[in-house]
C-alpha cells in the first residue's frame, strides 16, 4: 500500500502512467453516500459513525481539532475506511 503522505512516492516512469488515466474526485460530504460506505463495511452505529466523521471533519477543517503537533488532522475517506476495517477485524474485542 502506498504511504498516506507524498513523502516516499516515485512517480511512475512516463511509459507506464501513459497507460493510466487520472481520476479527481472531491471528498464526499453527503450523509447518505459516507453512510452507505459505513453501512457495506460494518452494519452497526452507521449513522452514529456517520455523524462523528462529519463533525470531526468539519471542526478539523475550521481548526477547531488539532493534532499533538497542534496542527489539524487531515480527515479523509482513507482514514475511515481504514477505521472500519479495523473495527471490522477486531469487534469482537468491543
Amino acid at each position: 500500500m502506498n504511504p498516506g503522505s507524498d513523502i516516499g512516492k516515485k512517480d511512475l516512469p512516463i511509459n507506464i502512467k501513459s497507460k493510466f488515466i487520472t481520476t479527481f474526485v472531491e471528498d464526499l460530504t453527503d450523509p447518505s453516500d459516507l453512510q452507505s460506505i459505513i453501512s457495506a463495511k460494518i452494519n452497526t452505529k452507521v449513522v452514529e459513525i456517520q455523524e462523528l466523521y462529519s463533525k470531526m471533519k468539519y471542526e478539523s477543517e475550521n481548526y477547531q481539532l488539532s493534532d499533538p503537533q497542534s496542527k489539524p488532522p487531515h480527515l479523509s475517506l482513507r482514514n475511515l475506511s481504514r477505521a472500519l476495517n479495523y473495527y471490522a477485524a477486531n469487534k469482537h474485542l468491543y
